[in-house]
């Protein structure tokens, strides 16, 4: 193999091994520009990370060299210069900062904010937390979910998805939960190394895992350690995979929001998702943990759309202090004086039949229930070009008012407006009679 480091004088060629997943070349000890490597941090399916240090500037900064054959892919340059001047911009306290970017002798390289352990030096994932504490508390996955959303958010609303979200990559800055902080790594690294070639690797490695038995394993433990980790680390991708994604279909934010199910669900309950829901594994965890992880689920247009739709809803468990909701047919007492600004309602018994007063928000704070009423007229929907259930543009007109909740509501949460209002429904007045009454079981 040639020397690809001509200028520097110590330089490891470990011997070619076709079998790899990768060529790795070791580079403990040597310096490129400024940056002197002093160690590896770590390994992994899109390229391998080193402690760096900047010997003008006298700081660590942790270095990410990428594949070495992505220089031959087609594009791939072009690709790199573009994708890096949009990574570069992302700024937010939970995401790991990109102070620099080059390529040597045909080896591309990030520099990047340096996260380590106060006791270990080295990194510390929540993939690592897992396998210290098994599953980790509902207070420090609502305290991590609200600063991942929030970090998602930012990246999201300038387009920039992060497509192989996973608690591999999700750094802790000390080993003591309740203290640490949180910085989301590889931000956008799937899209600038190629979605195309990341696939295809991880299918290799699923593949490769499903043809290897315990005893092979045992001895690429042993001889193979490199392989096998990235191996492992590509099929971690692949467990946090959305399913257009894995299919190869386009991708957009929604892709993200699958992979946070996944990581609340194994952050939770400490297993990979299966039909039993969270709060059924977890002792007092507060049920509405499974709504959410089922909303990140779901197909793409039946997901949430918006990372920031499940921050609101992370906020109302956080806020709520877990205190469970009375599920008894009992009506809820409301502070009418309290919500009185927000509550106004001209209906207060059944047989009234008022109509609501228009454009006033209807507020529930004991189950975070807002609806809004919306008024009678004609309405413009659909559209000439989207997708061939949306055509054509056609006029709808709504002959009665109707409520609509704010944010997805549960028909025990309906329920609990109809009895506190005394709104009759347009069902109720066709004849089926207390049709939504004491309905606080389902």
């Amino acid at each position: 193999m040639k020397n690809v480091y001509d200028s520097v004088d110590t330089v490891y060629n470990p011997p070619r091994d076709k079998s790899n997943l990768d060529e790795r070349i070791i580079f403990e000890g040597l310096t490129i520009g400024q940056y002197r490597i002093i160690r590896q941090l770590g390994r992994g399916g899109m390229g391998d990370v080193y402690l760096a240090h900047h010997e003008l500037m006298g700081r660590n900064f942790a270095l990410k060299v990428l594949p070495c054959h992505l220089a031959k892919i087609p594009n791939f340059v072009k690709r790199f210069k573009r994708e890096i001047k949009v990574m570069g911009q992302l700024r937010h306290p939970n995401i790991v900062d990109i102070h620099y970017a080059d390529s040597f002798k045909d080896r591309y390289y990030l520099v990047l904010e340096a996260i380590l352990t106060g006791n270990r030096q080295s990194s510390y994932t929540l993939e690592d937390a897992l396998i210290d504490n098994k599953k980790l508390t509902e207070e420090i996955v609502l305290k991590y979910g609200l600063k991942i959303c929030d970090a998602l958010h930012r990246a999201h609303s300038k387009h920039i998805v992060h497509r192989d979200l996973k608690p591999g990559n999700i750094l802790i800055t000390s080993q003591n939960l309740d203290e640490a902080e949180i910085k989301i790594a590889d931000f956008g690294l799937a899209k600038l190394i190629g979605e195309d070639w990341l696939q295809s690797q991880v299918q290799i490695s699923v593949a490769q895992s499903l043809s290897i038995n315990d005893q092979e394993l045992t001895v690429m433990d042993k001889k193979e350690s490199a392989k096998l980790t990235c191996m492992r680390a590509l099929l971690g991708t692949y467990d946090y995979m959305s399913p257009e994604q894995r299919e190869g279909y386009d991708i957009d934010e929604r892709s993200d929001i699958y992979a946070m199910g996944i990581i609340f669900y194994r952050l939770l309950t400490g297993k990979k998702p299966t039909l039993k829901p969270a709060s059924k594994l977890v002792k007092r965890l507060d049920p509405r943990w499974d709504d959410l992880i089922g909303m990140c689920l779901e197909e793409p247009d039946d997901r949430y759309q918006s990372i920031r739709d499940i921050a609101m809803d992370l906020q109302k468990i956080c806020d709520s202090g877990r205190k469970k909701i009375d599920n008894s047919s009992k009506k809820p007492q409301i502070d009418k004086a309290k919500n009185e600004e927000l509550t106004k309602f001209t209906g207060k018994k059944k047989e009234n039949n008022k109509t609501p007063e228009i454009g006033k928000l209807w507020t529930i704070p004991e189950v975070d229930l807002a609806l809004v009423p919306i008024k009678t007229g004609g309405f413009q929907m659909g559209s000439d070009h989207g997708d061939p259930d949306e055509k054509p543009v056609h006029k709808v007109t709504l002959t009665r008012p109707f409520w609509i909740g704010k944010h997805q509501i549960r028909q025990k949460e309906f329920a609990t407006f109809i009895n506190a209002s005394g709104y009759t429904t347009y069902a109720e007045k066709q004849g089926f009679s207390q049709l939504y009454e004491d309905r606080t079981d389902s």
